[in-house]
């Protein structure tokens, strides 16, 4: 069995540099791992689209039109917890747009309220 060649190898350890193999040993020449180019985004870190970090949030908007619509054409009120609760669990998520979605989700179940009790 023979040796691998003299060259530059991933640091056996395991500090993601590169270490000098001298074809016998390991020397104590190292190189640091290779720094990303300033835009680079790391493969874990990249940003998500706008739909994949809010899905809860939109989720929360189209029952609140859903709900107003069928209001504005049929004149029909539902009192819904649907959206309070996405709104809740898009809070739980962290999403972006998670504050507006319960602001939206509130307002439609207020909205409803008032429909109900004084009309």
């Amino acid at each position: 069995m023979t040796a691998p060649a003299p060259g530059w190898y991933q640091d056996p350890a395991g500090t993601g540099a590169s270490r000098w193999w001298d074809g016998v040993s390991w020397t104590g020449h190292v190189h640091p791992p290779a720094a990303q180019s300033p835009g680079a985004w790391p493969a874990e870190a990249a940003p998500r689209s706008f739909l994949r970090s809010n899905p809860l949030s939109l989720a929360v908007l189209a029952v609140a039109v859903g709900y107003f619509a069928l209001f504005s054409f049929a004149h029909v009120v539902i009192a819904g917890l649907l959206p309070v609760l996405l709104a809740a669990r898009a809070v739980r998520a962290k999403e972006p747009l998670a504050h507006g979605a319960a602001v939206l989700a509130g307002g439609t179940l207020l909205f409803a309220v008032y429909e109900l009790v004084v009309r």
